[in-house]
């Protein structure tokens, strides 16, 4: 009897030792804020969110904003939520204009489609990353800055 509590206690401590180092353990290809630079992120997460889904709120703030630096945290989001909402533009004046053009109708929208679902997941990517306070890049775009 005491063999099998020993054996359910050392199960136990090995369990739990696995769960922290599982915990400790970082993400990879993500930036996670240090402990001086959560508040900025805590302030700018609302911020970070409305850069993926209507990036014009943000970008007002970000330029209007004179007292104090302005966060890394937002500058990081509202620079990839922008690169979406231009990329989303140029792709439907793209189709826009090239769907007229007889012969290749059809692969135009099928372009445009599988451009919009791109620009769709990769919004949703951004979204994810801002929610949990993260600075990750996002795939093909992630290299790309346009404001500083």
């Amino acid at each position: 009897m005491d063999e099998k509590i020993q054996e359910t206690n050392f199960w136990q401590e090995d369990t739990q030792k696995a769960d922290m180092q599982q915990e400790e353990a970082p993400q990879q290809n993500a930036y996670v804020a240090p402990a001086d630079e959560k508040n900025d992120v805590e302030d700018n997460k609302l911020m970070a969110i409305l850069s993926y889904l209507f990036p014009i709120v943000p970008l007002v703030v970000h330029f209007t904003k004179k007292d104090g630096p302005k966060s890394p945290f937002m500058t990081f989001h509202l620079n990839q939520g922008v690169i979406l909402w231009i990329a989303n533009i140029a792709l439907s004046v793209l189709t826009s204009l090239l769907k007229h053009v007889d012969g290749i109708r059809l692969v135009i929208g099928v372009i445009g489609g599988l451009g919009s679902l791109a620009i769709f997941i990769f919004a949703i990517m951004g979204l994810v990353s801002a929610v949990k306070g993260e600075q990750k890049s996002l795939p093909l775009i992630g290299g790309i800055k346009i404001i500083k």
